[in-house]
């Protein structure tokens, strides 16, 4: 009898050991999800930005033109030339929170980007950040 009992102590020994395993695991690995967690909801968090109210550019016709026009394709008279194709963009929030267009200028072979945005003063175009014109 003395063997059984011996033999049930080392196998309940034994279960209690891995159940103490299994329970520190466990708790590891709700650690680790908890962490995860605060870092994602602390990641996803909406950052807002002031909306721009100045002027950051000059406010023209030109710019005003582009950013009332439906998108699509016009030709009109542009400071890149008479008779230029423009192709206006979707408007779009831009990093500063103001609503701005991107177009495609095409004018005497050459391609140009603009960007027009707004803000409360009117329509104004974005100084280039690149200089993209492309002779065709």
């Amino acid at each position: 009898m003395a063997i059984g009992r011996e033999e049930t102590a080392v196998n309940e020994t034994s279960k209690n050991r891995k159940q103490a395993n299994m329970n520190r695991w466990f708790r590891h690995g709700l650690y680790a999800v908890m962490v995860v967690g605060m870092i994602v909801q602390v990641g996803c968090s909406p950052v807002t930005r002031p909306v721009v109210e100045e002027p950051l550019g000059e406010v023209d016709a030109f710019a005003t033109t582009i950013g009332q026009m439906p998108q699509g394709a016009s030709r009109m008279e542009t400071p890149f030339g008479a008779n230029s194709l423009v192709t206006a963009g979707r408007i779009y929030q831009s990093g500063l929170g103001v609503p701005c267009r991107q177009a495609t200028i095409l004018s005497g072979g050459a391609q140009h980007q603009v960007a027009v945005c707004q803000t409360a003063g009117g329509w104004f175009m974005a100084p280039p950040i690149f200089e993209n014109t492309m002779i065709r």
